[in-house]
């Protein structure tokens, strides 16, 4: 299958296809914010940040907000300079995180970024500012895209996939894993993975299909 078919290069990326570059997958979820890995990944090239800051602002602003509806006044201009605030301090989050995703992968010799694509629209924070449990319905896409433009800033290409069906097969054999505590378990005795963190399963799912193996 030809390269065009599988991915799809982000816009950025001008520059060619090298068989010399490294490419790494970058998982993004409401668990693991960012999780990163080379296709062969080694000991001592992980690397993950932890949701929970993240989620902890967007759970304190629907838990705010929400108080706000049951006011006798109107609380329209508190609520939207309420998520202003809130929205400020989450965006510096996820960029200070992605900028530390690039530092990670710049330590490679000529890296490419690979994310997974999106497909369908996701909602926005502001749609469920209400809502403490709607994490899911925007922060991967919130991470992608800071990752994206600390990329482009970085002047590294990225490479976009489609994400694989089943989320939970062990990147080594193939086979369906169960997850517990953010950790998959490889149910094949057979393989060389036993436990490995799902982010980082994921990263390296990503960065095998981004370079074609």
């Amino acid at each position: 299958m030809s390269r065009a078919a599988e991915s799809t290069p982000d816009p950025a990326d001008d520059a060619t296809a090298s068989t010399d570059a490294t490419y790494v997958g970058v998982s993004t979820g409401t668990d693991t914010l960012l999780a990163a890995a080379s296709a062969q990944p080694t000991l001592g090239t992980e690397f993950s940040v932890d949701a929970a800051h993240v989620r902890e602002r967007a759970a304190s602003l629907a838990t705010t907000i929400g108080a706000l509806q049951f006011t006798p006044f109107d609380s329209s201009a508190g609520e939207a300079q309420l998520f202003a605030a809130v929205w400020h301090q989450i965006r510096a989050q996820l960029y200070g995180a992605a900028a530390e995703l690039i530092d990670h992968v710049q330590r490679f010799d000529t890296p490419r970024i690979v994310l997974a694509e999106q497909h369908a629209p996701a909602t926005t924070l502001w749609e469920r500012r209400r809502s403490n449990d709607g994490t899911g319905a925007w922060l991967p896409t919130a991470a992608r895209r800071a990752v994206t433009d600390r990329a482009r800033e970085a002047g590294i290409p990225v490479v976009r996939v489609a994400a694989p069906e089943r989320r939970d097969d062990c990147h080594q054999c193939g086979a369906t894993g169960s997850v517990v505590g953010g950790e998959l378990s490889c149910p094949d005795e057979s393989c060389s993975v036993d436990r490995v963190a799902r982010g980082q399963n994921a990263a390296v799912r990503l960065a095998r299909r981004g370079a074609h193996e």
